[in-house]
């Protein structure tokens, strides 16, 4: 057998091996409501300091605590795999070629929070009449203030991964702020209008979550089942069973946790 059919057999034989592998991965969702556990507090808004005949018709508000009068739900609880070197759906692939958008619009920035997989492209712009800074305050990475004009792109690589969201803020524009959330992984979600997560497609197993919100800091004080509840430093254990989504229900969050 000569060399080159000899590494033709060799490659053809890694394939082989790699696929078979992928196809006995089992993979499962997670599913969780995040509920505030009290009266829900209304939304106040935030004064603005510069801009006010552009950024005053928006009537932002402080967004760091949305809960939901009609049910509860807290916005923007973020959720993440802890566990590292976990196995990736090969689903997944199919978003490396799309941008992952961060907006300056309505004077606020779109969306809350922003959830970034170190292989996909974060793309800054600004939508609005007037410019803005982006200033993302990293650890892992290098931070960066860029000011964004009026219509403008730009595109940012990460390489590291953050161990907690990175706050971004808006130096020209003092009440706007969000959090962006760089993984090495695509296993991040952040809770809508209602509080729900959802995350899809992970590995079957044992894995340990983080729950953190920007208000709170790690969600730690909750109730689940209504059993009150410890996650130390906002993490928790939940086993993904193959085929299956693990549903945690209504997590009720001790409404102490916001008054830091």
């Amino acid at each position: 057998m000569n060399r080159i059919r000899l590494t033709s057999l060799v490659a053809g034989v890694v394939v082989l091996l790699l696929s078979q592998a992928v196809d006995a991965q089992q993979w499962g969702n997670l599913k969780v409501r995040f509920a505030y556990d009290g009266e829900a507090p209304k939304a106040q808004p935030v004064e603005i300091t510069k801009d006010l005949a552009y950024c005053g018709k928006f009537k932002p508000v402080d967004e760091t605590l949305r809960v939901n009068a009609e049910n509860n739900g807290i916005a923007n609880v973020i959720v993440y795999v802890r566990t590292k070197d976990v196995a990736i759906h090969p689903e997944y692939d199919k978003l490396l070629k799309v941008p992952v958008k961060l907006d300056n619009k309505g004077c606020r920035f779109e969306p809350h929070v922003t959830l970034l997989w170190t292989k996909r492209t974060l793309e800054l712009s600004n939508s609005d009449m007037v410019g803005h800074n982006t200033a993302v305050s990293t650890f892992f990475n290098d931070p960066i203030n860029p000011l964004i004009p009026s219509g403008g792109v730009l595109k940012k690589q990460y390489q590291a991964e953050e161990r907690l969201p990175a706050k971004v803020n808006c130096s020209i524009h003092s009440w706007m702020s969000c959090w962006l959330v760089i993984r090495t992984n695509p296993y991040a979600a952040a809770a809508d209008k209602n509080g729900l997560v959802e995350i899809k497609n992970l590995p079957a197993g044992e894995l340990e979550f983080q729950v953190w919100q920007e208000r709170a800091g790690y969600i730690s004080k909750v109730k689940v089942a209504g059993k009150p509840t410890e996650w130390l430093r906002g993490r928790t254990r939940v086993t993904i069973e193959a085929g299956k989504t693990a549903d945690l229900g209504d997590v009720l969050v001790d409404p102490a946790l916001f008054q830091k």
